[in-house]
C-alpha cells in the first residue's frame, strides 16, 4: 500500500476511533468507508482482531442519505472478507446479504458487492457451486458498471474467489487463468499485487516443475520482507517448505517452517496458524519424529474444531491417521480414518465441482449467445445506413447500390453467423470435455475412497484377530480344564478370519480392482499359484504390512515373509525387483 495512501486511511481512523470524537460524530462516504475497508481486508490477513474492532466502527457511523445501501454493502463485503481470511463462515451472514440484496438495484455497484459478499461466505462454507456462481455474477456486474462507477480493486476481488474455488476443486487451469485476470488490476507492490503472486505461485506448485514454483518464491520473498506484512510472508515460507518437502529436502524445509514459527507472534490468524501446524505436523512426519507429528496435528485439529471448519477436520483426521498408523497405534488409525471417510461425505466437494463447471458452461454460452444477438443487430443496424445512402443516388445507381447491399448484408451475416456458431460450438464441446474429464476425476476419487475402506476393513479384521489370540493366550495362562480351555479355542477360532470375511473382503476388492487377478494370471508363472497365494497379492495389492497379513491368516510375519519369497520366484522377478512394486503396477 502506498505511503500517501496509509496516511489518508490513518487521518480518517483516527476520526472514526479516537475516543473524543466518538464513532456517531462522524459521516461516511463511500469513496472514505471504500478506503476504510481495504485497510481492515489488507489487516485481515494478520491482525483479526484489529480488523473486527474496525468494521464494529465502521457500522456505528451514520451514513449519508442515498449511499446508505451502497456503504452497507461495502460494509457487508468487508466483512464477508474478513471471515473467510480467518477460515470462518457465518450463515447468518449470508442471511442479512440476501436481505439487502432483495433491496438492492440488481444490476449496480451494491448488487456486485452483495454477490461477492456471498461468494465469499459460500466458499467459507464449502458451497463451492453457490460461491463459483455468486462471483461470477459479481464480475459481470462490475464489468458492465459505467467508468466512473467501475472499481478495478472491486473487480479483482471477484476473480480472486473465482480462482479460490477453482484450486478448492483442482481445476488449476482455471485457477491461472483467473489469477491472472486479478494480477492485471492490481497496483504494483501493493498488497493485493503480492497476494495474487502468491495465489498464482500455488498454482504453479501443481502445474508446473517444482523448480520454477521455487524461483518464483524465492524472487517474491525478499520483496515481501521489504513490505513488511507478516500474513502474506507466512504464506510464502509454507509455500516454499512445501515445495523443498516434495523434494525431500527436509533440512531447507525445517528453516522456512522455522522462520513461519518465529512470525507466528505477529500474526492473528487462525487459517494461517492451521496451514503452519500442518506443515510442521508434516515435516516432523517426513523426519520420523511421530511424537512431534502428533503434537502439532493434534494441535491443527484443536483449530478446526473451534473454527467448524470440515475442509480443515478432513486434512487433519486423514494425517493423525498416517501418523497413528506410522506408530503402531492400530486402533486409532482406523478410528481416524472412518471419521475422515465421514466428514468427506458430508462435503461431498465432488459434486459441487460438476455443479459449478455446469454453471460455467452455462454463463458461456449464454454469453456466446448474446454475442449473437448483438452481432446480428449490428450488422442489421450498418446496412440500414447503407440502404439509407443509397437512395440519394440517381436511379440506375440506386438499384445497382441496393443489389449490392442486399448481397452483402447477406454475405457478410452468414459468414459472422457461422464464425459465432463455431466458437460457440467449440465452447460447448471444449466445456462437455471438461465435465468428462472431471467425471472421470470424481470416480478416480470414488475408487481411491472405496480402497482406503478396504484398507480399515482389512486392519479392522487384523485388529480383531490380534485381540482373540490374546485371549486364547490368557485362556491358556488362566489353567482353565482341558475341555474349558478347548472350547475357548474352538470359539475363537471360528471368528478369528473366517472364509464369511475374506468373502465379504473379496466382494469389495474387486469393485475396486475388478481386473486385477486377470492380469495377474497373465504373467508368465503367475498360472501356478495357489488360492492362498493369490490372496496374499490381493493383501499386496491394498498395501497391508508383513504383520498385519499375519494377524489377518493368524501365522507369523515370518511366515509371510517366506511366502513373499516364494511368490517372487513363482513370478520369476529378478534379484533387483520389488514384489509390491510389480503387483501395484499390475
Amino acid at each position: 500500500m502506498k505511503k500517501g495512501f496509509k496516511t489518508i486511511i490513518s487521518g480518517i481512523l483516527a476520526l472514526i476511533l479516537a475516543g473524543t470524537a466518538g464513532p456517531q460524530a462522524y459521516a461516511q462516504t463511500f469513496h472514505e468507508t471504500d478506503s476504510l475497508c481495504r485497510v481492515v481486508e489488507e489487516i485481515s490477513l494478520s491482525q483479526a482482531r484489529q480488523a473486527y474492532k474496525m468494521l464494529d466502527s465502521l457500522q456505528k457511523c451514520p451514513s449519508t442519505g442515498c449511499d446508505s445501501l451502497l456503504l452497507q454493502s461495502r460494509i457487508l463485503l468487508a466483512r464477508a472478507a474478513t471471515d473467510f481470511a480467518q477460515g470462518n463462515s457465518d450463515s447468518l451472514l449470508s442471511g442479512h446479504i440476501r436481505q439487502k440484496l432483495a433491496a438492492s438495484t440488481n444490476t449496480g455497484k451494491d448488487a456486485a458487492m452483495l454477490h461477492l459478499a456471498l461468494a465469499y461466505n459460500h466458499t467459507g462454507q464449502q458451497q463451492y457451486a453457490q460461491a463459483f456462481q455468486a462471483a461470477l455474477k459479481a464480475a459481470e456486474i462490475f464489468r458492465n458498471l459505467p467508468p466512473g462507477e467501475a472499481s478495478p480493486y472491486l473487480t479483482g476481488k471477484a476473480y480472486s474467489v473465482l480462482g479460490n474455488v477453482c484450486t478448492l476443486i483442482k481445476s488449476y487451469n482455471m485457477a491461472e487463468r483467473y489469477y491472472g485476470q486479478e494480477l492485471l488490476l492490481t497496483e504494483t507492490a501493493s498488497f493485493e499485487h503480492y497476494q495474487a503472486l502468491l495465489n498464482l505461485s500455488k498454482i504453479y506448485f501443481y502445474t508446473q516443475p517444482l523448480p520454477s514454483s521455487i524461483d518464483t518464491l524465492s524472487k517474491l520473498i525478499p520483496k515481501l520482507i521489504e513490505y513488511k506484512e507478516p500474513g502474506l510472508l507466512s504464506i510464502a515460507y509454507l509455500n516454499l517448505a512445501a515445495c523443498f518437502i516434495m523434494q525431500d529436502k527436509f533440512d531447507t524445509a525445517g528453516i522456512y517452517y522455522a522462520r513461519t514459527l518465529a512470525l507466528n507472534p505477529e500474526v492473528d490468524n487462525p487459517k494461517l496458524r492451521f496451514s503452519l501446524y500442518q506443515g510442521l505436523g508434516s515435516y516432523y512426519f517426513y523426519i520420523q519424529d511421530m511424537k512431534r507429528s502428533f503434537a502439532y496435528f493434534n494441535l491443527s485439529k484443536e483449530l478446526a474444531l473451534k473454527n467448524q471448519n470440515l475442509e480443515f477436520l478432513s486434512y487433519v483426521t486423514y494425517n493423525l491417521g498416517l501418523v497413528c498408523k506410522e506408530a503402531g497405534m492400530t486402533d486409532s488409525a482406523l478410528s481416524y480414518m472412518m471419521e475422515h471417510i465421514e466428514i468427506n461425505n458430508l462435503l461431498d466437494r465432488n459434486s459441487n465441482a460438476i455443479e459449478t463447471y455446469q454453471a460455467y458452461a452455462s454463463a458461456l454460452l449464454e454469453s456466446s449467445e448474446n454475442k449473437l444477438t448483438i452481432a446480428q443487430q449490428n450488422i442489421e443496424l450498418k446496412n440500414r445506413n447503407m440502404a439509407l445512402i443509397a437512395l440519394s443516388a440517381t436511379g440506375i445507381l440506386l438499384v445497382g447500390a441496393l443489389s449490392f447491399a442486399f448481397f452483402y448484408r447477406k454475405k457478410r451475416q452468414q459468414a459472422l453467423i457461422k464464425d459465432m456458431e463455431k466458437k460457440e460450438l467449440e465452447n460447448k464441446l471444449e466445456n462437455e470435455h471438461r465435465l468428462k474429464l472431471l467425471q472421470a476425476k470424481r470416480h478416480q476419487e470414488k475408487m481411491e475412497a472405496k480402497a482406503r475402506e478396504i484398507a480399515s476393513y482389512a486392519l479392522l479384521v487384523s485388529n480383531k484377530n490380534q485381540v482373540l489370540q490374546q485371549i486364547a493366550n490368557l485362556a491358556k495362562e488362566i489353567g482353565n480344564p482341558p475341555s474349558q480351555i478347548g472350547k475357548i479355542e474352538s470359539i475363537i477360532k471360528s471368528n478369528m478370519n473366517t472364509e464369511a470375511a475374506w468373502e465379504d473382503f473379496m466382494l469389495h476388492f474387486q469393485k475396486i480392482h475388478p481386473k486385477f487377478f486377470q492380469k495377474l494370471k497373465s504373467y508368465h508363472g503367475a498360472k501356478k499359484l495357489t488360492e492362498n497365494e493369490l490372496r496374499l497379492c490381493a493383501y499386496f495389492r491394498i498395501g497391508m504390512s508383513a504383520k498385519q497379513i499375519a494377524q489377518i491368516l493368524n501365522v507369523s510375519p515370518e511366515a509371510i515373509r517366506i511366502h513373499r519369497y516364494r511368490l517372487k520366484k513363482k513370478l520369476m522377478l529378478g534379484e533387483e525387483e520389488n514384489i509390491d512394486d510389480f503387483i501395484r503396477n499390475v
